[in-house]
This record gives C-alpha cells, sequence and structure tokens, in this order.
C-alpha cells in the first residue's frame, strides 16, 4: 500500500472515531441534562406540600442566630411567611426575586424570596413598602434566608 493509502486510510479513521465520539458525547450530555431537570424540579409549593406559616421575625432571628440549627428546623421545608417588601429585582440570569423584611431599616438578613415560574406578573405589581405573603421552600442561608419556588399571595 503505498503512503497515500495510509494516509488516506488512517484520516478516515480519525473521522470515524470523532465523529462517533461526538454523537457519544452529545447523546450522554442529553440524558444528562434529562435526569438533571427531572432531579431537580420540584412542583410549586402550596399544591403537594402544605405550607407551615413562620413570622418572618422568627425566621429571621433564628438564622442570626444560629444558621446550623435553623436549617435543621426551616431548610427544605415549605413556609408560609409575611413581609414588608424591600426590593423586587432579577438575579443575573433574569430570574425575578422579591426581598422580604420586617419592615426595619439596615435589616440583615432578609428573606429572598425566588419566585414560581408563573409569578412575575404577580411580582411586577408589587412595590416597596407592601405588605405581601409568600409561600416557598426554605433553601438556607447565603447573606439572606433564600426561598425557592415562592408563590406571592396578596
Amino acid at each position: 500500500m503505498s503512503a497515500a493509502g495510509i494516509v488516506l486510510l488512517t484520516l478516515v479513521g480519525v473521522a470515524v472515531l470523532g465523529i462517533g465520539s461526538c454523537v457519544l458525547c452529545v447523546g450522554v450530555g442529553a440524558v444528562a441534562t434529562q435526569n438533571s431537570s427531572n432531579a431537580t424540579s420540584k412542583p410549586a409549593p402550596g399544591k403537594y406540600d402544605p405550607a407551615t406559616p413562620v413570622e418572618i421575625k422568627v425566621l429571621l432571628s433564628e438564622y442570626k442566630g444560629n444558621e446550623l440549627r435553623a436549617d435543621g428546623t426551616f431548610k427544605g421545608k415549605v413556609i408560609r411567611t409575611s413581609g414588608v417588601v424591600r426590593d423586587v429585582k432579577k438575579d443575573i440570569t433574569g430570574d425575578p426575586y422579591v426581598v422580604l423584611g420586617t419592615g426595619g431599616m439596615l435589616e440583615i438578613p432578609s428573606v429572598q424570596c425566588f419566585l414560581a415560574d408563573d409569578q412575575a406578573s404577580a411580582a411586577s405589581s408589587l412595590s416597596a413598602g407592601e405588605r405581601v405573603t409568600i409561600e416557598g421552600r426554605v433553601d438556607g442561608l447565603m447573606m439572606n434566608v433564600l426561598v425557592k419556588d415562592c408563590v406571592i399571595d396578596r
């Protein structure tokens, strides 16, 4: 076999292996994405889990006093709480959230409510200083007490 034939055969082999690897990577990525979205998607609170009523000042003082104990009490649980709107904003990915507090000045931490997908229009009608009730799943403390999948109840 000539040198040109060997080079051609080598190139065809590399191309077949490369295409096969790409197909394999795309297939594995699609399955991983499907499994990841199945594992992380949770129903919006209120539809399946009963919400536990919690005073916002109790929630905030528990997290301020002892994060580990507060996580044991609240993390992963669906709560219902009322507070005063401090901010209505979007995070860096464009997802809307509402920050609630007791109405005090310079309140740290506050409750940061990441909204369920169907709640953006309800949030757009909120104003700072307004009192509102939310239901959502507590996700722990990261500067603020994070509450995910929030539903606004006026």
